[in-house]
């Protein structure tokens, strides 16, 4: 099931202030949504990702190239993605957060390396409050959770889930769950995403 990956592109930006990393001297500090056309220069971007935040400095050319910190963010406003650029080349240790692992990759002077596991996630945080429209898909020891959120309306997030495991797929979960819950932990268990603490919220289908 690790095969299973995250899809969904999304065309909202997630409203997270600017995080505390510094700039280097004669850098400006950038920000932007995550486009089309940032997901074709870097495939190592996931496609649900929301912006990037970087500094720039004008090369000798007069045009803007990359040089110091870089971060990528998705729609829970957790980090995806951290590095450094030096002269517009990626340099040194990246470090990448995904469903399933945390990884290291290695860069030298714009030239991936090698890329190594680091550590494995057992926690997720879904935004309930920002509730920005995506999908995701969480492998597990014996299965795989995918669930989505349609946005936010009159208060409340729509949420929608379901469970992959050796038997096959479980129904189809759909939770209004108040934005007041804010930033939400849940734990992935070896049988998937454990939503039982919001199951007051949730209405589950006829068996």
């Amino acid at each position: 099931m690790l095969g299973l990956f995250f899809f969904f592109i999304s065309v909202f930006s997630y409203q997270t202030p600017q995080s505390d990393f510094k700039c280097p001297n004669e850098t400006t500090y950038k920000r932007r949504p995550i486009v089309a056309r940032t997901l074709a220069a870097d495939p190592f971007i996931p496609p649900f990702a929301q912006f990037e935040e970087y500094c720039q400095r004008r090369d000798g050319d007069g045009s803007f190239i990359k040089d110091g910190p870089y971060q990528v963010w998705g729609p829970n406003g957790e980090k995806l993605i951290a590095g450094q650029y030096i002269n517009n080349r990626k340099e040194g240790i990246w470090k990448r957060w995904i469903p399933s692992q945390i990884l290291e990759d290695t860069w030298n002077k714009g030239k991936f390396i090698e890329s190594k596991v680091v550590g494995e996630p057992h926690s997720y945080v879904i935004d309930f409050d920002a509730c920005v429209p995506h999908e995701y898909g969480i492998p597990a020891a014996f299965g795989s959770t995918s669930y989505r959120l349609f946005g936010k309306r009159r208060g409340f997030c729509r949420l929608q889930y379901s469970t992959f495991i050796e038997m096959g797929q479980g129904p189809t979960i759909t939770c209004l769950v108040p934005v007041t819950k804010k930033k939400f932990v849940v734990q992935n268990t070896p049988m998937g995403i454990d939503f039982s603490s919001i199951k007051a919220y949730c209405k589950h289908p006829e068996r």
